[in-house]
């Protein structure tokens, strides 16, 4: 019994494993397909412009001195038409804040790390004493000093003059800055406000920013919104929302003594150094406080003050020390203790600038290996969108198509400082749908049959009209496929079954691996000879305790014993088999409603025979005088009567319902 019930158990986890990946999701919409390029093989199948596979770094990236550039992948074959559903990158992008400072040395000094270090990017930049410093959105570098305008376009390293006389006036240039626009302003010693859009190129006048009041500007700062601000000699501060044309006074007193800087942070709030005091408008310099009225802890006043695109305050005192603030000039550190390594030059003008770059990305599918007639596009249709994300980033723009190909931007403003791709993965699944669900023909579930075979009969339509592969599963195995035409009957025998209860199903799959499972079904192989078997559970210990109902005490073995059926489905191995012993029950009700209608049969044959051989008697009796009954003649008819009789009997016998025979115990 132990035997069997472990094989039973065996039996059910097997089955129920293989009906788990029967039914696990094959269809091709899951999005499990992936593409990708990893390695410099997938990325050397592309082809490069402007960058080049580093085999140190194990990445794509711009070739040496470039700033722009990009790489196009292989055409991937997908295998059939796909849904191109998302793209993914591992990427380095380059994105930080350089503080550029020129010193009364003609010295220019470049900070990465927030003020803390500080390399020297040239010893002469080529003018004289610098009256003011600036940075455009494409991170060129301006220097003014009198009436020049220098210029550097790779982070101070080198400088060229680009124009030797900004005005026609004599007067020569105060203040510098540059608004996000990319327009730059000069503010000279007659108030007059100059502006250039051509990188310094050019000048125009434009206006007076304090309407004649003779008061010279003492700091100058532009806000993310391209506004421009100045503070002059009587402690007022302007306004010009139009590039430079209008201004408005905003203040006539700020609050402080003589400026000697003036900043605007990255949340737009402004910021005016003066000595040691740091004061702050919150609204465009319409009202100010103290934020700190001693930044320093040493007797050397602030030289000016600039601020950076991480919100960032920095304050270069008297001897080149380099104080910052990370909370609106709050508090300060010293960071430096000599941005110039003691060269004794004081700063003279600074500005800082953000040093970033981008990893931009289209794509396009095709329907065609060479992928030659599609435009690259972005997740807006267009060519004019990139995807930029790098994370799972939908491609549900692009239409089903069986190929894919595409292109990645790269730029950076640093030459020195490459934007890196490292991996590229793409999502895809498949277009075409899974074939319907197995439809059984025959045969019905739950029958009961004597044969040990089977006709197994199912179909399945697949909605793109692809061939469709069946899988007949047999008791939790394959035992055959078949490919045919969606919509045809898939039809398999199956042969030497044995006897029991079987279960069978079917998968049907297309030519995309998307697939369809059926429900399972059970049939039953029985034969009319039922034998009984009797099956034993260990209770020991009877007669002295009694056995479970349903059970009888073998006094010689001292076990309970129970007398079960079976043949006609499992044996029933113990009394919690409720399932089982239920399939055992209609089974046997089965056969016996169709012996009962045998039995009717018989019994109507019986008493016709009967009234034959009623007839046969009252025959004889009437001859009975002319025949002698030891006579040969009346020998066979004896012997005919007696075997007739015997054989009537014996089949009756035979075919009587078990519970005619047997008593249920």
């Amino acid at each position: 019994m132990r035997h069997a019930a472990l094989s039973y158990t065996i039996t059910t986890l097997v089955l129920v494993g293989i009906l788990s990946l029967n039914w696990a999701p094959e269809n091709g919409m899951t999005g499990f397909a992936v593409f990708g390029s990893n390695n410099q093989g997938d990325f050397d199948y592309g082809t490069y412009n402007n960058t080049e596979y580093n085999t140190t770094e194990g990445c794509v990236k711009l070739s040496s001195g470039q700033t722009t550039g990009y790489h196009t992948s292989k055409v991937f074959d997908a295998g059939y038409n796909a849904v191109w559903n998302n793209i993914s990158w591992s990427e380095y992008v380059p994105d930080f804040e350089y503080i550029m400072i020129v010193d009364a040395g003609e010295g220019v000094f470049l900070s990465s790390d927030a003020g803390e270090t500080w390399t020297q990017q040239t010893g002469d930049y080529g003018g004289g004493n610098a009256d003011g410093m600036a940075a455009d959105s494409n991170d060129y570098l301006y220097i003014l000093s009198n009436k020049d305008i220098h210029s550097s376009v790779n982070f101070g390293a080198n400088w060229s003059l680009i124009n030797d006389s900004f005005t026609p006036y004599a007067q020569n240039g105060l203040v510098m800055a540059a608004a996000g626009n990319d327009s730059i302003f000069i503010i000279d010693h007659s108030q007059r406000v100059w502006k250039s859009v051509d990188h310094g190129a050019n000048w125009e006048e434009l206006s007076d920013f304090n309407a004649g009041q003779n008061n010279d500007a003492r700091g100058i700062a532009t806000n993310t919104d391209g506004d421009v601000f100045v503070v002059d000699l009587s402690e007022a501060v302007y306004m010009s929302s139009d590039a430079g044309l209008n201004w408005t006074q905003q203040t006539g007193d700020y609050g402080g003594g003589n400026a000697d800087g003036m900043a605007a942070d990255s949340e737009g709030n402004l910021f005016i150094l003066s000595d040691k005091s740091i004061y702050k408008s919150l609204d465009s310099g319409l009202n100010w406080s103290v934020a700190n009225d001693s930044f320093t802890p040493y007797a050397q006043n602030g030289i000016l003050v600039t601020a950076d695109a991480d919100g960032n305050l920095f304050i270069i005192d008297g001897v080149q020390r380099v104080f910052k603030s990370t909370d609106g000039g709050a508090s300060w550190s010293e960071v430096n203790s000599d941005f110039n390594g003691g060269t004794g030059s004081d700063a003279r003008a600074s500005a800082c600038l953000s040093v970033t770059g981008s990893i931009r990305l289209q794509a396009r599918s095709c329907n065609d290996s060479s992928c030659s007639s599609e435009a690259f596009i972005g997740p807006d249709g267009t060519n004019s969108s990139f995807f930029s994300t790098a994370d799972h980033e939908s491609l549900a723009a692009l239409a089903n198509n069986r190929y894919f190909q595409y292109t990645i931007y790269f730029e950076t403003d640093d030459p020195e400082d490459s934007p890196r791709l490292y991996n590229v993965s793409v999502e895809y699944g498949f277009t075409s749908q899974a074939p319907t669900a197995p439809q059984f023909n025959a045969p019905a579930n739950n029958t009961f049959q004597k044969e040990s075979f089977a006709l197994l009969n199912a179909t399945s339509s697949d909605p793109n009209g692809d061939n469709i592969t069946y899988w007949f599963f047999g008791d939790g195995k394959i035992i055959n496929s078949t490919t045919i035409r969606s919509g045809d009957d898939a039809t398999y025998n199956w042969t030497g079954i044995p006897l029991g209860v079987h279960n069978w199903s079917v998968k049907a799959g297309d030519q995309t691996r998307n697939s369809s499972m059926s429900e399972i079904r059970h049939f039953t192989v029985y034969t009319t000879e039922i034998p009984n078997r009797t099956s034993t559970q260990t209770y020991q210990g009877c007669p002295t305790f009694s056995c479970p109902e349903g059970y009888e005490c073998d006094g010689g073995s001292g076990t309970c014993i129970k007398t079960v059926y079976a043949g006609a489905v499992r044996y029933i191995e113990n009394d919690t088999a409720i399932t089982q012993l239920s399939q055992e029950v209609s089974s046997l009700r089965s056969e016996n409603d169709y012996l009962q209608e045998k039995l009717q049969l018989l019994e109507d044959e019986k008493e016709k025979k009967d009234q034959e051989l009623q007839s046969t008697a009252d025959y004889l009796d009437n001859i009975s005088g002319s025949v002698n009954i030891i006579s040969p003649l009346g020998v066979i008819i004896i012997i005919i009567l007696v075997w007739t009789s015997f054989s009537i009997g014996y089949w009756f016998r035979r075919k009587q319902p078990i519970n005619t025979r047997k008593t249920k115990k």
